[in-house]
């Protein structure tokens, strides 16, 4: 395991290979510049493209030679030389390894399918490449049989290019970085913008060496050379490649990379010292990269989150002022009315249809028997309903009567704001099963009579008439902000004639 303090300096070194890869794509407007890049574009120079239009790495390719599109050739009919043409007016044509198949889907109208190098099945074809495409541009160059319209001629080519590979010229992104063309001392491109650029990325490719460097210092970090041996072989990847009538030639560096030696000529040594990478470290990098993928998968996510659900709860708020509007409870400036404060002190039931019923005077011209009986339905929904509820009373008939108009006009507002109801669901959620059972409780039946009135358990029966009780709390404080001290007295007896008995002892065991 990694000492704790090697974690800042990891991420260090991940910031700076991610700045250095940010350098490496701006510097590849400068290398695909064509006044710059086509005295470079010579036939088995090797390139990496990348398909940006479908998020596709083309992987590495042999060049083969290039040409100007049709449309872009003249202009007002006149010629326009390749120098002042746009890269994507540009086509390279490159030999590429294909997934197998390609001819098919090439024939079909769709795009061949890329191929990793190594793959034993890929299959080489002559693909048109624009310049927009290309990502980078080697110094190292195959030497091109005279014709490479033969299977048998882009076999050997490709056999020759992996073979480039298989001699560690290319084996890594560090070495393929170091035999690229560079734009400044290569293609001679000296404008400021491209010395800054070019500045910018000497500066982190130096950063992230020092970082490197530093982390391989470290004494946790077991310094071993992830397969720094070959197995002796490896002098026979440039025969091969003569064989197939393929040839490594070093061009733009001064033959860095050439067939018949220079810095790697396949010998099989391992890689030097200084260049090898830890197993420790590249574990540790790849666990921390994936860690913070995930945290920046993450946050994003709940950033999203956040979007919708504020999104959301600001369009439910919003119809729900309109609600509020509609019915009075606010005014035009969203200030709050009396009928909304008197909305505010109930919690027990739907405060909107509670205020409505309140500022409609429906408990005018009940008895605070009939009052707590009617007030049974506007807990109903939070209690367990009665299967075979009896016939209202024919004096509380009425009374129900109207509490269902007044939900259904509610439920009307509700579903004219956008605020999904249901109508008949809204009105149901009021029933009417108890109010008989209170009736009875408030004009002074017994326990045992309630509870052969109906099938309901005990417990029940105690619990919603305790939740009843609740509510009618609730009514009071909301008469004594409308002022109605009337309505107050009235509802006081109510919870007067309800608070009684058994129903409401706080232990059966000391007070029977």
């Amino acid at each position: 395991a990694w000492p704790h303090p090697a974690e800042p300096r990891l991420r260090e070194l991940l910031a700076a290979r991610s700045e250095r890869a940010g350098c490496e794509v701006a510097m590849e407007a400068f290398v695909r510049a064509p006044k710059h890049v086509l005295r470079f574009l010579q036939p088995g120079r090797l390139c990496l493209l990348e398909d940006a239009s479908r998020g596709v790495s083309l992987g590495w390719g042999v060049l083969l030679g290039w040409r100007g599109t049709a449309t872009s050739a003249y202009v007002g009919g006149a010629s326009v030389p390749p120098e002042r043409m746009r890269a994507s007016e540009l086509v390279l044509d490159v030999l590429l390894p294909c997934a197998a198949g390609a001819q098919a889907l090439a024939l079909a109208g769709d795009a061949p399918q890329p191929a990793p190098l190594h793959d034993p099945s890929a299959e080489a074809w002559v693909l048109p490449v624009r310049l927009s495409c290309l990502q980078q541009l080697s110094s190292v160059r195959l030497w091109l049989p005279d014709e490479v319209s033969s299977p048998e001629s882009r076999r050997g080519v490709l056999h020759a290019l992996r073979q480039v590979f298989a001699e560690r010229r290319l084996a890594d992104a560090s070495a393929a970085r170091q035999l690229n063309l560079r734009p400044l001392e290569h293609l001679g491109d000296s404008s400021p913008a491209c010395k800054r650029a070019m500045g910018l990325l000497d500066a982190a490719v130096a950063r992230e060496a020092q970082l490197d460097a530093e982390l391989r210092r470290l004494p946790a970090v077991v310094l071993m050379d992830v397969g720094g041996e070959t197995d002796g072989d490896g002098a026979s990847g440039s025969n091969g490649a003569e064989a197939s009538g393929a040839h490594v030639d070093g061009a733009g560096c001064g033959g860095a990379a050439n067939g018949s030696g220079g810095a790697t000529n396949g010998s099989g040594a391992g890689r030097p010292a200084g260049a090898a990478t830890p197993a420790t470290l590249v574990e540790r990098e790849e666990r921390l990269s994936r860690k913070q993928l995930l945290q920046q998968q993450a946050a994003g996510l709940a950033t999203e989150a956040a979007g919708v659900a504020c999104d959301e709860f600001g369009e439910t708020v919003r119809r729900m002022q309109r609600v509020l509007l509609r019915l009075g409870l606010v005014d035009s400036e969203r200030v709050v009315l009396l009928k909304g404060r008197a909305a505010a002190e109930v919690d027990a039931s739907d405060e909107v249809l509670v205020a409505e019923l309140l500022y409609r005077g429906f408990f005018n011209e009940l008895s605070p028997a009939a009052a707590a009986a009617v007030c049974s339905c506007l807990v109903a929904a939070d209690m367990e309903k009665i299967k075979r509820p009896q016939t209202p009373l024919p004096a509380l008939q009425p009374p129900l009567a109207t509490l269902r108009e007044v939900a259904t006009e509610v439920a009307r507002v509700y579903t004219d704001a956008g605020i999904a109801t249901d109508e008949a669901e809204y009105v149901q959620r009021f029933d009417s099963g108890m109010v008989n059972m209170v009736h009875a409780w408030c004009e002074g039946a017994t326990f045992a009579e309630l509870c052969d009135s109906c099938e309901l358990f005990e417990g029940s029966i105690i619990r919603a008439i305790r939740r009843l009780s609740e509510l009618l709390d609730e009514l009071k404080s909301a008469a004594k902000a409308m002022g109605n001290d009337e309505l107050f007295s009235k509802l006081e007896e109510s919870c007067r004639l309800l608070r009684r008995d058994i129903v409401f002892a706080s232990s059966l065991y000391v007070e029977m």
